[in-house]
């Protein structure tokens, strides 16, 4: 697969010679791209996170964070390419690698699958049980991205609401004061 200048390069070559001609690529794997922190940008991610978590939130309309190009103009950030900054500098200043991918608003159930890490039929049992709806192209069911999440916050909600009456139970009835020589041990 070429790289974006390669392309650009390839496109604007095109358009030159022959008018507008338009090569498809499937750019999903340039987005991947894994970006691994580098120790000695530490105190930057540290300087640009206080600076970011100082800002005020982004829905309010008296402060908003702006991006000041080289030229000196500047332009609003959305929230949620804020939140995104927020996230990618949080990750990197913890040291871990970050890669930022596109992703479909309307997603096929195979798609929707691999995005919760269920299998496909199990995705369409936990949509149609929760009453989402499906969006059909041709014979092709397509979920909003927008409902996957919504269903899968739902779902966690339900396990999290699940656990912790396990755990009251467990802490009535009293398995947690099970004597140390009744709980096996590593050898």
């Amino acid at each position: 697969m070429p790289t974006f200048t390669e392309w650009y390069l390839r496109v604007m070559h095109n358009f030159e010679h022959s008018g507008p001609v338009f090569e498809y690529f499937d750019y999903h794997g340039l987005m991947n791209e894994v970006f691994i922190p580098e120790p000695k940008n530490q105190a930057a991610y540290g300087q640009i996170l206080d600076m970011l978590g100082g800002a005020a939130p982004i829905d309010s309309e008296k402060q908003r964070a702006t991006l000041k190009g080289a030229d000196g103009g500047e332009v609003v950030i959305p929230s949620e390419l804020f939140h995104v900054l927020v996230n990618v500098v949080e990750a990197l200043k913890a040291g871990q690698a970050i890669s930022v991918a596109p992703l479909e608003t309307k997603l096929t159930t195979q798609q929707a699958a691999d995005q919760i890490g269920v299998s496909r039929p199990t995705l369409i049992k936990l949509a149609n049980a929760q009453g989402v709806q499906f969006e059909l192209v041709g014979n092709h069911r397509r979920i909003s991205l927008r409902d996957l999440l919504a269903m899968q916050g739902r779902m966690r909600s339900e396990q999290k609401r699940l656990l912790n009456e396990i755990i009251a139970v467990n802490v009535e009835t009293g398995v947690y004061d099970l004597d140390d020589e009744l709980m096996p041990t590593r050898a």
